[in-house]
């Protein structure tokens, strides 16, 4: 299995005090790494724990191969913007559009994410995406 990873599971992850910690832990112990993501999802991360030492943690998790970063938005800007365009009512983010393209690329991927716009979100069209949520 690939797993791909969201920035809520990051962020509950690093997070002691965040309300998903708990789950985020147990979920992230369970799974082979590497985690698969893109830099949109680092970018949110980074901004979302700075001045909490999450930021550099999740540096470090890249730094170590735990993390991995395959996708560039240069490469798959086109299919990017069709996800954004298609989702806009749902306020569908540069990094979850971003997620959506990356498990279109890779078989089988599952996605590791609190967010519940991936229950709406579809791969290829019409493919619901397989993922792993508290919710």
């Amino acid at each position: 299995m690939k797993y791909v990873v969201d920035t809520g599971v990051l962020v509950a992850y690093l997070n002691r005090r965040d309300n998903l910690h708990e789950w985020a832990c147990k979920e992230l112990d369970r799974v082979t790494p590497p985690l698969l993501t893109c830099e949109a999802v680092v970018a949110e991360c980074c901004y979302l724990l700075q001045g909490s030492g999450g930021d550099e943690a999740i540096l470090k998790m890249i730094e170590d191969g735990y993390i991995q970063i395959p996708f560039s938005l240069g490469d798959h800007v086109k299919e990017v913007g069709q996800t954004l365009s298609k989702y806009k009512t749902q306020k569908v983010s540069l990094a979850d559009a971003s997620l959506v393209r990356m498990l279109e690329l890779i078989k089988g991927g599952i996605i590791l994410t609190t967010d519940s716009d991936f229950q709406i979100y579809r791969i290829h069209r019409s493919k619901r995406i397989s993922m792993i949520s508290p919710k």
